[in-house]
C-alpha cells in the first residue's frame, strides 16, 4: 500500500492542471507554500494556478515575483462541438459572431455535412486536481467554494495543513499536527527530490516557516523545523531577503500605532482576553496585515493571550476586530453578531456608541473563554 508521500505524488504527476487554493488564515505561510508548489509543478511541465483572497504582505509581493495570484476561481468547462469527418474532409473553417449567435463555416475539400454528423459535449474542468493549503474545511473559502461547489465535489483534492481543527475533507489530507507550518510539510514532501528545490523555492519554503514561527518563537518550532531551515539555507534560500520584507519595512507611523495599542491593553479572564479602545482615525491606518503583525508581537509578550478585541470609536456606532494569535475560532466566539472574516480574525460594526459595544463583547467574550478555560 502507498504512503501518503506516494500518493502525493502520483496524484502530481498525473495532472494536467492544478487549481491551488489557499485559505486566508496565515498568510504567509499559505501564500509562499501556493508560491513553492507553484515552482514545483512547473519544473516538471504541470500548469498551476494560485487561488486566494488572503492579504498579501510585502514578503509576498517580492516572492511572487509577478506570479498572478488570483481572487477568483475562473472554472469555464470546455464546450467542444465535434464533426465527423469520415466521409467528407475539412478544406477550410470560418467562423463569425452575430448578435447573439456565433456560427461556424465549414467548408469541405469533397461531397457536403449533415446535422447528423455534427455532436457536442463538455469536456470536463480546467483543473483535474485541487491542493488546498491552511483551510480548516472547504466554507472557509466563501463564494470561491459556495459559486464552484460542483467542482469541488467532482475534482479530486489533496489538503496540506497543520490545524487541529482541520476536517480532514480531501481524497488525501496531509494534515500533520507536529509541523510548523504548510511549507515545512512540503518540504518534507520533497525532501528526497532536492533538485525541485531551487533557491527561489526554497526561499518560499523559508519564509513560510520563519513568518509562523514569528522567527523561531513560537513552541511550534520542533528539532525537525531546525533541521528543515539548515537544508533550506543549503539549497541557497535568502533568509536575509525573507528577515528585510518580514521586519524591516515597517514605518514610523505604523510603529507608533503599535506602540499605541500596545499600551493602552487591558484584559480579563487572567490574560487570555485583551482589548484596547481606539479613534477612528487609528481605524484607517489599520488592516488585516497590521492586525497579524500586532498578534506576532502578542505571541511573545502575552504567551497566555488568546484573544484580542480593538474597539474602534465611530461616535454612535462602533467597529470592532477580533483576532486570536491561538486556535480560537473568532467567527464561532462573536456568531451572535453575525460577524465576517476568517477563524482567526474577524471585523464587525456595531450599531451602539463604544461603551454599550464594549460592555456587551466584552461580557460575551469573557463567558465563552472561562468555559474554555
Amino acid at each position: 500500500m502507498l504512503n501518503n508521500h506516494e500518493q502525493f505524488w502520483n496524484q502530481l504527476r498525473s495532472a494536467r492542471a492544478v487549481a491551488i487554493l489557499v485559505g486566508r488564515e496565515f498568510a504567509d505561510d499559505g501564500l509562499a507554500s501556493g508560491l513553492a508548489l507553484k515552482q514545483i509543478l512547473e519544473s516538471l511541465q504541470i500548469k498551476a494556478d494560485i487561488i486566494s483572497s488572503a492579504t498579501e504582505t510585502a514578503l509576498i509581493e517580492h516572492l511572487k515575483n509577478g506570479v498572478e495570484i488570483r481572487a477568483e476561481l475562473s472554472q469555464p468547462r470546455e464546450f467542444v462541438i465535434s464533426l465527423a469527418t469520415t466521409g467528407t474532409q475539412v478544406d477550410k473553417v470560418k467562423y463569425k459572431i452575430e448578435q447573439d449567435r456565433l456560427d461556424f463555416i465549414i467548408l469541405p475539400k469533397n461531397g457536403f455535412f449533415t446535422d447528423k454528423e455534427v455532436s457536442v459535449r463538455s469536456n470536463g474542468f480546467a483543473y483535474d486536481l485541487i491542493i488546498t493549503i491552511n483551510l480548516a474545511d472547504l466554507a472557509s473559502l466563501g463564494e470561491i467554494y459556495s459559486n464552484n461547489t460542483d467542482f469541488f465535489y467532482s475534482v479530486p483534492i489533496i489538503n496540506i495543513d497543520n490545524q487541529m481543527a482541520n476536517e480532514n475533507f480531501g481524497q488525501l489530507n496531509l494534515v500533520e499536527l507536529t509541523a510548523s507550518s504548510s511549507t515545512e510539510i512540503i518540504y518534507q514532501l520533497c525532501a528526497n527530490q532536492p533538485e525541485l528545490i531551487k533557491p527561489a523555492t526554497a526561499t518560499c519554503l523559508l519564509a513560510g516557516i520563519i513568518s509562523r514561527t514569528k522567527s523561531y518563537r513560537t513552541e511550534m518550532v520542533t528539532p525537525q523545523t531546525l533541521l528543515t531551515t539548515a537544508e533550506l539555507l543549503r539549497l541557497e534560500a535568502n533568509r536575509d531577503l525573507i528577515i528585510e520584507k518580514l521586519y524591516r519595512n515597517r514605518s514610523l507611523a505604523t510603529l507608533q500605532l503599535w506602540g499605541k495599542l500596545l499600551m493602552s491593553l487591558e484584559s480579563q479572564v487572567g490574560e487570555s482576553l485583551l482589548y484596547t479602545r481606539m479613534t477612528q482615525a487609528d481605524l484607517m491606518q489599520i488592516d488585516d496585515t497590521a492586525v497579524n503583525q500586532i498578534l506576532d508581537e502578542l505571541i511573545v509578550l502575552v504567551p497566555e493571550a488568546l484573544v484580542l478585541i480593538i474597539f474602534f470609536d465611530q461616535g454612535s456606532s462602533t467597529t470592532l476586530v477580533a483576532a486570536s494569535p491561538k486556535n480560537i475560532n473568532c467567527l464561532s466566539l462573536l456568531k451572535e453578531y453575525q460577524a465576517s472574516g476568517a477563524k482567526r480574525l474577524v471585523w464587525l460594526d456595531l450599531p451602539v456608541p463604544i461603551n454599550e459595544a464594549q460592555e456587551q463583547v466584552l461580557k460575551l467574550v469573557s463567558a465563552k473563554l472561562e468555559k474554555i478555560n
